[in-house]
């Protein structure tokens, strides 16, 4: 994920009152959720969003703007989108303190993106010699 999607919930401005967990944990999840969306998504952002959960626009519009929240559908199926693991990373940074489970599954796909990035190297290096030969 990109450090810039988590930076984007850990400076979430809340709105109307709707800023604190009641936990004393900060930032409403929503809150975060909505401005890693923006960061995402900085052009129309409430299409984007209607396009991944299902939702109108109108809706999602609702949703960016805090008068209403998402619903546990509409978050699943956020959550299961093409953004699902930059908006996860956004949530457990706004978290503070990981679980034994997310730092065993950051570590894992750390690991298959850096065999992902030397098969693309062994590639790159196979097609060069190619072209040398």
């Amino acid at each position: 994920m990109s450090k810039g999607y988590a930076a984007a919930g850990a400076e979430a401005i809340g709105h109307r009152g709707c800023d604190c967990t009641g936990s004393g944990k900060g930032l409403h999840p929503i809150d975060v959720l909505m401005r890693v969306c923006r960061a995402i998504w900085p052009s129309k952002t409430a299409l984007e969003l209607a396009a991944r959960t299902g939702a109108s626009e109108r809706t999602a519009k609702y949703w960016l703007a805090r008068h209403c929240d998402l619903s546990a559908e509409h978050l699943v199926e956020l959550i299961c989108s093409d953004a699902g693991l930059d908006l996860l990373e956004a949530m457990m940074e706004r978290r503070g303190t990981k679980p034994d489970w997310w730092r065993g599954f950051k570590r894992q796909t750390s690991i298959a993106a850096a065999r992902r990035e030397i098969d693309e190297a062994r590639r790159r290096l196979e097609q060069l010699e190619r072209d040398a030969g």
